[in-house]
């Protein structure tokens, strides 16, 4: 079963148990495609309403690539629990810190959901700005779990660069973050505008 199919508090009782997953990558992913959601809303509430038929195509299309996206972080979420039980469980702390391509999943996974957060950053300022009074706000609640969950897991990217030795993968990763984080200001503060 997967955490897009389990009940919310079975997802929660599970991240809150000694089980080592789900855990913070994990976590991270499900809050966004919640941010992700709230963001697709706004263009459902809107789309059908009296005074909005010049934008309802661009709704719909927004809405679209916001479900596309919302649907990447739960896979994004599996692969994380799955990484982190397969690293812990199967072979040990110690053998993971020396096995690079296997450390290397628990930066390329939260690296890819901040990317993935970017995206839905970049499509909901039209949305909030073309949706209604009443939806834009839960929009920009969405925006804003969304822009929390691309700080966490850039975070979480760089605490796991720690131990690997590949000094041009590292540095890249760390410039990918930068941007990614740079940008992600710039979206949250053009999206909350348009609230």
């Amino acid at each position: 079963m997967t955490f897009a199919d389990r009940p919310i508090d079975e997802f929660l009782d599970s991240v809150a148990s000694s089980a080592v997953a789900p855990s913070a990558g994990a976590v991270a992913a499900v809050s966004a495609a919640s941010g992700t959601a709230l963001c697709e809303m706004v263009c459902v509430h809107t789309v059908g309403k009296e005074g909005y038929a010049d934008v309802e195509d661009d709704l719909r299309e927004r809405a679209a690539r916001l479900r596309s996206l919302r649907a990447r972080l739960l896979e994004l979420a599996e692969a994380d629990a799955r990484a982190v039980e397969s690293l812990a469980g199967g072979t040990g702390a110690a053998a993971v810190e020396e096995d690079e391509p296997e450390r290397r999943l628990l930066v390329e996974i939260p690296l890819e959901t901040a990317e993935v957060c970017a995206d839905v950053l970049r499509v909901a300022p039209g949305a909030i700005g073309e949706g209604t009074d009443t939806a834009s706000e839960d929009g920009a609640t969405g925006v804003l779990v969304v822009h929390a969950t691309l700080g966490s897991s850039a975070r979480l990217v760089r605490a796991n660069l720690d131990g690997i030795e590949d000094a041009a993968f590292v540095a890249g990763v760390r410039e990918r973050v930068r941007r990614l984080e740079a940008d992600a200001d710039d979206l949250l503060e053009r999206a909350l505008a348009n609230a």
